[in-house]
């Protein structure tokens, strides 16, 4: 990093910023100090000025996979890098890829609609998944049948203690199901600044996943109406965050192991008469909606602590009243209540909370 002459004065980062319209969930929140960056040296320089006058940093991208603290003490970062660049292209006897490398403040439904528009094919099935780019590799951002992992070359990322820029590969990374070592090691240290992907200039549609299996049973199949499939449904039943507050999927799909799952079949066919939809994973366990859980408890569309649970997709918690952080966690905490008694099953939050 530069050296402390060479870092932002104090007043250049705006103080008791309101910061309510910068997480998808409405959250109302206010930062002691606020700053987005939109290169590497404001990015190095912010930090520094942070650690110099001992505030706590705290990283927001796009806002839509966090609940935020009322308060925030210290400085909450917001990395605005721009740009998108093709790195190379690699010519194979089976397949044409190429690099493409994209800086964390890029939009990430604009990335896919910037792929498809210059014939670069991989990202279709990701269509209108909020949030930036730098925080994809964070939760492993999947749908449809696709997640990062499938693409994801490599995370460049600063780290904040070191001041040193290190560059991971997808295997260091440590990709999960809606996590990484970025959400979990490097959870508070790492500043994730780009990432390189690798695409392919031939398409291969991916539509294994069941509602997209059932559509193109009957119709063509191309990337580009994959992504008008993914975006038709999507917006059927997902609400727009501008105008319902929410942050998309509130919980992860529970993953159970073989004996978990005949336990809840059991329980399933005599309550409901009715099978599991489920997935199996390579480890042998299987993975169940979230969604057709609440549902099935009775709780779609059900108002808790003023928050409601979304009357079309169950899976999302929405916030209509903007209330603060503690209803938003009280909801969340009685559903997973609720689940537990009902089927034995404990759901696990999948937004985190900024301030902590």
């Amino acid at each position: 990093m530069d050296s402390l002459n060479n870092c932002m004065l104090l007043s250049q980062f705006k103080h008791q910023f309101d910061i309510s319209h910068l997480n998808t969930m409405g959250v109302p929140c206010l930062a002691e100090y606020f700053i987005a960056v939109s290169d590497e040296v404001e990015l190095e320089n912010a930090i520094k000025t942070a650690q110099q006058h001992r505030l706590a940093l705290h990283i927001l991208g796009g806002g839509s996979n966090v609940l935020c603290q009322p308060y925030i003490h210290g400085l909450v970062l917001m990395p605005a890098l721009k740009g998108i660049e093709v790195k190379s292209e690699v010519k194979r006897t089976d397949a044409d890829e190429v690099l493409v490398t994209v800086n964390a403040g890029e939009n990430w439904h604009e990335l896919v609609i910037w792929s498809l528009a210059n014939g670069y094919f991989g990202l279709e099935n990701l269509a209108l998944i909020p949030g930036s780019v730098g925080a994809a590799p964070i939760q492993n951002i999947g749908a449809y049948g696709v997640e990062l992992a499938d693409v994801l070359v490599t995370v460049k990322w600063l780290d904040c203690k070191t001041g040193i820029y290190h560059t991971f590969s997808a295997a260091e990374c440590e990709l999960a199901y809606r996590g990484s070592i970025f959400k979990q090691t490097l959870k508070g240290r790492a500043v994730i600044t780009q990432i390189t992907l690798r695409l392919s200039t031939q398409a291969c549609p991916v539509i294994d996943y069941k509602p997209l299996a059932d559509h193109f049973k009957l119709n063509p199949v191309s990337a580009q109406r994959i992504f008008d499939v993914v975006c038709m449904q999507r917006n059927s039943k997902l609400p727009n965050p501008q105008q319902i507050p929410n942050s998309g999927s509130f919980f992860k799909n529970p993953i159970i192991d073989a004996c978990a799952f005949e336990r809840l079949t059991v329980l399933v066919s005599s309550e409901f008469d009715c099978e599991v939809p489920h997935y199996l994973q390579p480890d042998g366990t299987v993975k169940i909606p979230a969604a057709w859980l609440i549902d099935k408890a009775g709780l779609k569309g059900a108002d808790i602590e003023g928050l409601k649970v979304h009357d079309r997709q169950a899976l999302v918690l929405t916030n209509p009243q903007k209330k603060a952080l503690n209803a938003v966690l009280n909801a969340s905490s009685r559903i997973t209540e609720i689940i537990q008694q009902r089927f034995g099953i404990t759901l696990e939050r999948e937004p985190q909370i900024l301030g902590c």
